[in-house]
């Protein structure tokens, strides 16, 4: 489905976002982003007995800082269009954002029996974001400070009745930060989505080699983020819960081969009254089944070392808006191989990506295309940009 263009908004503090002359010049956008990541992570580990009981107490620092330089220009066939009227005086946006982040955190892990072991964390974080326009003919005029702190306790339980067998239960608070320049656009209302996650599963090692572990999770997130594929932005959204099961197994046959395999399903939804009223719970790219599987070895020959894998990966049909009835973004699957050789210091490897050249969408999104026949209401569809097709790649390492 063609992405043309997308009308503009009413222009204002409170609008979603601005596209504007989508009509007349289609959507294609321009996204610079310079940045500079600075950071230390400073951990302390101490091992101790108390009445018998093995303890292993961390207690850790973590500094992080982004120094951000980014813009975002309407184009049309790659050329800038900054300035090529009244509707798009200069860029969309650009500015400067400086996001630090500071962390604490305290783990204690204690072993009351050899078939028991029980882990028990806090973690605390502080995120402060500034941000700055630094162009006067932008359309995003954005700039403000804003900060804001979350604890996060975390849990887990882990029982082996015999060395091969384990079960586990997990339980942890966490976050992810909103785009600070939606809080002073009126479009999100804190900077820190608080997560709560629940996980229970097993792990079993029935012969030497060989791991499977299934889990069953729960997560609640207080705000969700979805991308706006036309604008190259996201746009912070209601609650959320998802669930599902996740399997996994891996198979070391001795030093040089090795199998994997991974399945995910999870059911996903909007959580809010007013999501569930109006029957728009569909949560918009959010995966429903993926699965991976790969085969792979080294084999050394005399002085050099063979490489070699073959890789699936396969993502199910997914919803593309939140309803009440939603568009389908196309599933698919895309195998790859890989072969090299490895020789002292030195390594080659061909990678060939897409071996059955089948069609299939890297990246989709729901849009309202906008083309100039279609008035000013023109049905929704799914924008995509089509997957690799069959590609051969070759890349060198040296390692010292």
């Amino acid at each position: 489905f063609p992405n043309d263009g997308i009308a503009a908004e009413t222009p204002g503090p409170n609008r979603t976002f601005v596209q504007p002359d989508g009509i007349k010049y289609g959507s294609q956008i321009e996204q610079d982003d310079t940045r500079t990541e600075s950071g230390v992570t400073l951990k302390l580990t101490d091992r101790a007995t108390v009445g018998g009981m093995p303890m292993r107490t961390t207690l850790g620092l973590q500094f992080r800082n982004d120094d951000i330089e980014a813009q975002l220009h309407r184009t049309e066939s790659r050329v800038r269009l900054d300035g090529v009227d009244a509707n798009i005086p200069g860029p969309i946006y650009d500015g400067h954002t400086n996001e630090t982040e500071t962390g604490a955190f305290i783990e204690e892990e204690a072993r009351p029996a050899r078939w028991l072991r029980f882990v028990l964390g806090a973690r605390g974080d502080r995120v402060d974001v500034a941000t700055n326009s630094e162009s006067d003919v932008a359309v995003d005029q954005t700039s403000g400070y804003k900060g804001q702190g979350q604890l996060s306790p975390k849990a887990s339980a882990v029982v082996s009745p015999v060395a091969a067998w384990d079960l586990f239960a997990n339980y942890g608070r966490g976050f992810h930060t909103n785009d600070a320049r939606t809080l002073f656009l009126g479009q999100a209302t804190t900077l820190i989505a608080s997560a709560t996650g629940y996980e229970t599963g097993t792990t079993v090692r029935p012969v030497e080699g060989l791991s499977l572990s299934a889990i069953g999770f729960l997560m609640d997130l207080t705000s969700e983020l979805t991308i706006d594929g036309d604008t190259a932005s996201t746009s912070p959204s209601g609650p959320t819960r998802r669930y599902g099961f996740e399997f996994a197994g891996r198979y070391n046959f001795d030093d040089r081969l090795y199998a994997d395999v991974s399945f995910t399903a999870s059911h996903e939804r909007f959580t809010d009254a007013a999501d569930i009223a109006a029957g728009t719970v569909f949560l918009p790219d959010a995966p429903i089944r993926t699965f991976s599987a790969s085969v792979g070895g080294r084999q050394p020959v005399g002085p050099v070392t063979l490489i070699g894998s073959v890789t699936v990966r396969s993502l199910s049909d997914r919803y593309g808006d939140s309803g009440p009835v939603p568009l389908v973004e196309t599933g698919w699957t895309v195998v790859n191989a890989e072969a090299g050789v490895r020789w002292k210091h030195l390594e080659l490897v061909a990678d060939l990506l897409n071996v059955g050249n089948v069609n299939w969408r890297e990246g989709e999104f729901e849009v309202n295309s906008r083309l100039p026949n279609e008035g000013p209401n023109p049905p929704a569809g799914i924008s995509f940009t089509p997957g690799l097709p069959r590609t051969l790649m070759t890349h060198a390492a040296v390692y010292w």
